[in-house]
């Protein structure tokens, strides 16, 4: 599944995911069955875990650096889909909601020591420039500093970035 969202393939990478959420109606030894309900077996915690990893690296395109108080956004989602959230986020002792749509992608960033840096990878092609803006073999890459209690609405019509703030509370 990760694999299939890395490559922009994202359909493949949501029915790859389905497919292992459907083992927990069959049941199959060595998957979500020793972990829930019956206990949690700690030599199987892996089948759980990396099923929310696709989910969190492949749609969502996260990339944690907590110990840099930094967080990269590469979502992959499929074209069909009108928007994706993931609420109380953790990565180090922040806190955030982030949701991703075609249109672009809004942070909200609920609670953390310091501001956390934000790197959005961008969709397609932008034609502003800001000084923010940083490209590499990837793509063109957004960077912004964003401060606790504050959330970015980072909106992409056509080619052009539309960049807002405001107060995260209250804000979903």
């Amino acid at each position: 599944a990760l694999v299939a969202f890395r490559h922009g393939k994202p359909e493949l990478g949501v029915r790859l995911l389905k497919n292992i959420a459907a083992t927990t109606e069959r049941g199959t030894l060595g998957t979500f069955k020793e972990l829930i309900p019956i206990g949690l077996c700690f030599v199987q915690l892996w089948s759980a875990g990396l099923y929310v990893q696709g989910w969190a690296e492949g749609l969502f395109g996260l990339r944690p650096r907590a110990d840099r108080h930094e967080l990269g956004i590469a979502p992959c989602m499929p074209a069909e889909w009108p928007a994706a959230q993931l609420n109380g986020l953790r990565v180090g002792a922040h806190l955030l909601d982030i949701r991703i749509a075609p249109s672009g992608l809004r942070v909200a960033h609920r609670a953390g020591p310091q501001a956390l840096r934000l790197r959005y990878r961008l969709p397609g092609a932008v034609e502003t420039t800001p000084a923010a803006l940083h490209s590499d073999a990837e793509g063109a890459w957004l960077e912004l500093d964003i401060p606790a209690g504050t959330a970015y609405q980072i909106a992409l019509q056509g080619a052009h970035l539309d960049i807002q703030t405001d107060s995260a509370q209250g804000a979903a």
